[in-house]
């Protein structure tokens, strides 16, 4: 009897030091002579320390192999499978990870980070629905649980519900001026708004806080333009088109600026840029050209680009009406003019009727005059 005792007492010996030599050999970073040390050892828990030391060398698949040997063998280890999900996201195994956190979710109702990693995995699976419940079960639970409430902040936005994802960035950021992640997303928010001078407000601080992603910069742009800052507008299009020189957007957004400060030079010169970089369809280039000549009294260009204009979209109502408009100006013979009005009507049945009333108009006059004649 007591020979058997002292082999039990050795062999839990034997145990504790295979497991406390494998956890030291990692701690110093030896991790496949841990792996061996660890093997050594009888009881299930090698598994689960294995599976940490693969995932730790970056070896997923044998990390994940790991994870299913120890949960063979005990399934209701919390720790382990919590972790063992966490890998499955990690490796894009949607599926099986929402089959992971949906146990743990029954197991643990009131839990947050279960609740939040349930709904990450259906919103992966897009599944939105039910992300969006899991998200919100998990903010009912704990209001100050990050990941959470930054999810159902962005699906408020998903759902026109923007004014509550307001609510619940103000929540963070009162409590952290720094909030990065809040911040972007509120302005973003007040963006969708058009509550343009909020979203800058926004921008502005995180431009301090050293974030300069490209977006940023972009949608501020856009909120001075919306807000008839066009100099400032000016100014950040300066900025991205020193980030990036070849986006054509920004050559035909800044014309626009300049365009609308009068100086039709420079926006003629962003248009031929936008037109020069762009690799398809020039249709809002060519019209905006068209409108600044025409605001230059240059009738012959406007008219020209105007025609580019249509050509390239066959529906541009506006492009089509300006033509008809300086046509008629312009063209000394009438016959000529007739079938530019006649075509207008035919082509675009359901103008505003103020294009109608005066196309109609103008054709019963030029018919009048060409009788006469």
């Amino acid at each position: 009897m007591k020979y058997i005792l002292v082999l039990f007492i050795l062999s839990l010996q034997s145990y504790a030091q295979n497991i406390i030599l494998g956890d030291s050999l990692v701690a110093i970073g030896k991790y496949n002579e841990a792996i061996n040390t660890y093997k050594l050892a009888s009881e299930n828990s090698k598994n689960y320390k294995i599976a940490k030391v693969f995932e730790a060398k970056g070896n997923k698949n044998e990390a994940l192999k790991y994870y299913q040997n120890y949960i063979r063998l005990d399934s209701t280890s919390i720790p382990v499978n919590f972790d063992f999900g966490l890998l499955l996201l990690e490796v894009s195994k949607y599926d099986k990870a929402q089959i992971v956190f949906d146990k743990l979710v029954q197991n643990q109702k009131s839990n947050p980070i279960f609740l939040y990693y349930l709904g990450l995995s259906f919103e992966k699976l897009n599944e939105p629905g039910k992300a969006f419940k899991n998200y919100k079960l998990a903010s009912d639970i704990d209001s100050t649980y990050h990941k959470s409430n930054y999810k159902l902040a962005y699906f408020y936005s998903q759902i026109k519900q923007e004014e509550e994802g307001i609510k619940i960035c103000n929540r963070f950021i009162k409590q952290n001026s720094d909030d990065i992640d809040m911040l972007k997303l509120r302005a973003q928010l007040y963006y969708i708004l058009n509550d343009y001078s909020n979203a800058i407000m926004d921008y502005e601080r995180l431009l301090k806080l050293n974030q300069d992603d490209e977006f940023i910069y972009k949608d501020i742009a856009k909120a001075y333009f919306k807000l008839n800052n066009y100099k400032k507008a000016i100014e950040i299009y300066d900025h991205l088109l020193e980030l990036n020189p070849e986006d054509s957007n920004y050559y035909f957004e800044r014309a626009l600026c300049f365009g609308n400060l009068n100086d039709f030079k420079k926006a003629q010169n962003d248009l031929d840029k936008t037109i020069e970089l762009k690799q398809v369809t020039f249709e809002s280039e060519y019209f905006y050209k068209a409108v600044y000549y025409q605001r230059n009294i240059q009738l012959d260009f406007a008219l020209k680009f105007y025609n580019k204009a249509f050509n390239e979209n066959r529906e541009n109502e506006e492009a089509y009406y300006q033509i008809c408009v300086i046509t008629d100006y312009k063209e000394v013979n009438k016959k000529k003019v007739l079938p530019v009005f006649e075509r207008f009507l035919k082509q675009f049945p359901k103008a505003h009727s103020s294009k109608t009333d005066y196309i109609t108009k103008r054709i019963s006059q030029l018919k009048q005059e060409l009788h006469m004649q």
